[in-house]
């Protein structure tokens, strides 16, 4: 009952052997209503407000099903076992990332610095580190093991390129912040480390992505670009990537605002009568209330209702909201009655024919209420 566990796991210890075995049914009275005396003393008392947003099972609505809570409709996706995995992940904070997503340059140069911040690309250091060499010194330079410092900032060659364009008194700085670090003041602060460079976000990037490219270049295939290509590259790269940016925002068509015509509650023919239901759990403590109004052709009030639920889902919430309402027509003698409720899965829900294959007591409760005589 809870998220991760059974609810036979979750009983008070002195009632654990007076139920092994005890069907779901037993707990259950001729009207379909829950036979709380048989039960609740043997629950903590947030299990029995999530059995509160079930409907109680009944053996004229089929055999049980096996479902999942994870997703709507209890069906498997791999998309609602992520979210369920990943519940309760914490969320990355760091400005890094969200810096890095809204860079300027190329998707492939965006994906490899985010790499770069976790420390994730091949050099000779991280070959070493996952046993696939036994040599971690630069290639180009073989003096140094060649981490994701040396690769893109300190060996000789690279230093070379980046003393060229850095400022003479931003060079020590430049050279000793962590790489994080190094990569969000180039990101965002394109005055801070140079002067006399365009678009220094772009050229920044671009030039990382091309030390990369020359040092696998000589690994792979034994060439080494001359260091003033690797600027010239560079700059080319930028001077490309700026004349998209430019294009793409000149290619952007000025929408018109939409012209939306007001949303108004339309009256049904005469003989029928409207019901509007809804329904929503608490954001914190997960407790649902549902609540609705039936209509006539003259848009006059007949009846209204409202019904606290227990914990369960938004969808649940929506689907006992149409059930209650349902009843109460039921109940009054409605028998023409068109729903509506402002719940997409809802309406998906209830056009579905495969109500059965479902696991949701609540829509098998639906399902009779709506073909009955």
């Amino acid at each position: 009952m809870n998220k991760n566990r059974l609810i036979i796991h979750q009983l008070l210890d002195s009632n654990v052997a007076h139920v092994q075995g005890v069907p779901v049914a037993s707990m259950v009275d001729l009207n379909g209503d829950w036979n709380w005396q048989l039960f609740q003393h043997m629950l903590p008392h947030h299990v029995l407000l999530r059995i509160a947003a079930i409907r109680a099972p009944l053996p004229l609505l089929g055999a049980d099903n096996v479902g999942w809570r994870g997703g709507i409709m209890d069906r498997f996706s791999v998309k609602a076992a992520y979210k369920v995995r990943m519940a309760d992940t914490p969320q990355v904070t760091d400005k890094v990332w969200e810096i890095i997503h809204k860079h300027r340059g190329l998707q492939r140069i965006r994906v490899f610095l985010w790499l770069v911040c976790r420390n994730k690309i091949m050099t000779n250091v991280e070959r070493g580190r996952r046993q696939l060499t036994t040599d971690t010194y630069c290639p180009v330079c073989n003096s140094y093991p060649e981490d994701v410092d040396h690769v893109l900032r300190s060996c000789a060659s690279t230093a070379a390129v980046w003393c060229s364009i850095i400022k003479s008194d931003k060079v020590n700085e430049f050279f000793s912040l962590s790489i994080s670090e190094w990569i969000v003041i180039n990101l965002t602060k394109p005055d801070y480390f140079v002067s006399h460079e365009a678009e220094w976000d772009i050229l920044f990037g671009a030039l990382v992505w091309y030390f990369w490219k020359a040092r696998n270049a000589l690994v792979f295939n034994g060439a080494v670009e001359v260091n003033r290509s690797i600027l010239e590259l560079s700059r080319q790269l930028r001077d490309v990537a700026v004349r998209a940016l430019v294009l793409q925002q000149s290619n952007q068509v000025v929408s018109t605002p939409l012209m939306r015509s007001p949303v108004e509650w339309t009256p049904p023919e005469q003989g029928w009568v409207k019901l509007n239901t809804d329904g929503a759990p608490h954001a914190i403590s997960g407790m649902a209330s549902c609540g609705g109004v039936f209509r006539d052709h003259m848009g006059e009030w007949i009846l209204g209702f409202s019904k606290f639920i227990g914990v369960c889902s938004v969808v649940d919430a929506e689907l006992w909201g149409v059930l209650v309402g349902l009843e109460s027509a039921w109940s009054h003698g409605f028998r023409k009655i068109i729903i509506e409720t402002d719940s997409l899965d809802v309406c998906r829900l209830l056009r579905s024919d495969n109500h059965s294959q479902q696991g949701l007591s609540l829509l098998m409760h639906l399902n009779r209420l709506r073909h009955q005589d």
